[in-house]
């Protein structure tokens, strides 16, 4: 399983320089905010937004840069997961599944603690309600927060879906961070 977060070039730019990829209000505080495409939905928040997939590059998922973590960067922080958006996923209220004999069963925790260590069981069940049942098509409906800030030494890959003019960014990452594997779409 791997974390993916979409990005741009500009921020890019930045999170590389930094070493962290930070919640906007994170950023705010520091002058540092990006114009982004969620302008007024993900502005003023404390988290950092992330989906699941099971390999690196095996899903056409839109946007017009994606990082691929490791999900050990989830090892030892809290987060939240949730299958939608949003901005506000400390405030959302957990969701219980139908069971055949009529029951209901809590399918995730809306928040899991630092000490939890079985996240890999809890991501794969969250990118499995996100695939189709002919496994072709995908949705990228979930959602894991972590709060203000994550380094990126978990960073495994970083995907370029369009060729636009990226040449001095991927020059950049395999000077600074030759163990990424850079793919361009």
């Amino acid at each position: 399983m791997y974390l993916i977060h979409e990005t741009s070039v500009s921020a890019l730019k930045s999170i590389l320089k930094s070493g962290f990829l930070m919640s906007y209000s994170s950023l705010k505080k520091i002058n540092k905010t990006p114009k982004n495409n969620y302008e007024g939905l993900y502005t003023d928040n404390d988290f950092v937004y992330f989906s699941c997939v099971d390999k690196l590059f095996d899903k056409n998922i839109g946007g017009r840069i994606i990082m691929y973590f490791n999900t050990k960067l989830l090892y030892n922080k809290s987060f939240y997961v949730s299958t939608v958006w949003s901005p506000y996923p400390d405030k959302l209220n957990e969701w219980k599944v139908k069971n055949d004999d009529g029951t209901h069963t809590k399918e995730y925790k809306k928040k899991y603690d630092k000490n939890y260590t079985k996240y890999n069981s809890v991501l794969k069940k969250l990118y499995e309600q996100s695939v189709s049942k002919s496994k072709k098509d995908f949705y990228v409906f979930q959602q894991i927060a972590v709060k203000n800030k994550v380094n990126i030494k978990e960073l495994v890959a970083i995907e370029f879906i369009k060729k636009d003019d990226n040449d001095k960014i991927i020059k950049y990452i395999t000077k600074y961070y030759p163990d990424i594997i850079i793919k361009v779409r």
